[in-house]
């Protein structure tokens, strides 16, 4: 009895340990924050169905600790993949780098020989895998290479989801995964049913609308009164054109306005 309850308080404190190390730093967050935005404009630019908005993961995130010193080999069976950069706050600029300097066929022949091969690393795309859901980075200063950083994501162990080919209107297909629906272009987790909410998923600064106007609640008023004042059947007049209105944004025609001051002295 005793050795169980032994065992128990070493589980858990074990797990609490586990939890205050695997949460992330700022630097972290404000990185993968970044690194969503590059994963958006590419799901836009190259009409990506199926972009996944990354999210962090504690379970991710021991893993790369590990991965900083030493470099884990990437399988066939592995359910994740990794990437290295210098530093957080320059990371998602040098990933998009590496990206553009590399042409598309060069690219390409990399990805080919990594599907058909031994699944090998190809720096320029790893942070572009659609599929790819969860992230954990961790940092070494120490570490002999320039590379202090290492950031593993999951659940794909390959490069499959990835091509440069336009696949249609970006996050359409978000919906087929159970749990995800689609903003701004990228699948991103849907709130749990008891957290939902009428408010729009879309910032309110993007979706501001324009104060009515006063003059379409004035013109009702004038028309109103004219109704009321002129129902005597009279011809159609050349020089007084009632029946003829026309906008221009907040403007009437003249015509129209000075018909209304010539009633106002009647």
């Amino acid at each position: 009895m005793q050795k169980t309850i032994f065992y128990q308080i070493i589980g858990f404190f074990l797990f609490v340990l586990t939890s205050i190390e695997a949460d992330p730093d700022d630097a972290q967050v404000k990185f993968i924050e970044d690194l969503n935005q590059l994963r958006r404009w590419y799901a836009n630019d190259q009409n990506k169905v199926n972009m996944f908005e990354l999210e962090y993961s504690p379970r991710l995130n021991i893993i790369a600790q590990d991965c900083v010193d030493n470099k884990p080999a990437h399988g066939k069976h592995k359910t994740w993949r990794f990437f290295e950069i210098k530093n957080y706050e320059n990371g998602a600029m040098e990933l998009n780098q590496t990206f553009f300097e590399s042409s598309e066929s060069e690219i390409q022949s990399k990805l080919d020989d990594s599907l058909t091969g031994n699944n090998e690393y190809v720096r320029e795309i790893e942070h572009l895998v659609p599929l790819q859901k969860e992230i954990g980075c961790a940092e070494n200063p120490k570490r002999s290479s320039e590379m202090k950083i290492c950031c593993v994501l999951g659940h794909e162990g390959t490069l499959k989801s990835f091509s440069f080919d336009r696949e249609g209107v970006s996050g359409e297909k978000c919906n087929e995964f159970r749990g995800f629906g689609e903003l701004d272009g990228l699948c991103v987790l849907d709130p749990p049913s008891d957290q939902v909410t009428n408010k729009p998923r879309i910032p309110q600064s993007q979706m501001t609308v324009a104060p009515r106007t006063t003059v379409e609640t004035e013109l009702d008023r004038l028309i109103a009164k004219y109704k009321a004042e002129e129902q005597d059947g009279d011809e159609y007049d050349e020089d007084f054109p009632t029946t003829i209105v026309v906008f221009s944004g907040n403007s009437i025609s003249i015509g129209f306005v000075f018909v209304f001051l010539i009633l106002g002295f009647i």
